[in-house]
């Protein structure tokens, strides 16, 4: 035996390449060293796939791409499902039709309230409940790659709070959970 290295969560995939050992959990990911298996990061902020492959993850000989639960704007690069903020015309009418639903349903809320009828603190369908709280919105189809060469030692926290060190893109795929990704051999 080399190195025993236990986790609390199961174990869904490994993948290795000549610099890193990356193991895959539900929502977590983690890197050690491919030689001396130290530590080198973790990744905490996954989208889990409904799918068989419960954290799918694409790891090349220098990058590695995981689902991520949320899109940064500040960190969105070109790429991917929305680029410009330009919308085709379909996506226009459902917005619009997003939009007149979300004002219809606000407005029989009210009267719902005003008639005394709606108990407080029941959650509606965007998530809040009637005491003002939001739950955090996770996203589904956004992909982030890392630079494996380049991300510091700890955490990989993509948010708005972070300088986003070590992200070589940050991007929404498609409107679905991902369900697996893989790097060609030139590292597209």
């Amino acid at each position: 035996m080399v190195k025993s290295i236990q986790f609390k969560t199961p174990i869904y995939d490994l993948h290795c390449n000549k610099k890193i050992l990356v193991v895959s959990l539900q929502e977590k990911i983690a890197a050690f060293d491919s030689c001396t298996f130290m530590k080198k990061f973790f990744v905490t902020s996954c989208y889990p796939c409904p799918g068989p492959n419960l954290n799918p993850i694409a790891l090349g000989s220098r990058w590695l791409a995981y689902a991520e639960n949320k899109l940064i704007r500040c960190h969105q690069s070109r790429g991917g499902a929305c680029g410009d903020n330009a919308q085709s015309y379909t996506a226009t009418v459902i917005s619009a039709a997003k939009t007149l639903k979300t004002g219809l349903t606000m407005v029989g809320k009210v009267v719902t309230q005003l008639a005394g009828t709606m108990p407080s603190g029941v959650p509606d369908e965007e998530g809040t409940t009637h005491t003002g709280t939001r739950r955090s919105p996770h996203l589904p189809g956004v992909v982030t790659i890392i630079d494996t060469h380049t991300v510091g030692e700890g955490q990989v926290l993509v948010s708005e709070d972070s300088d986003g060190e070590g992200v070589i893109a940050h991007f929404p795929a498609h409107d679905k959970p991902i369900s697996c990704m893989a790097f060609n051999p030139s590292g597209k």
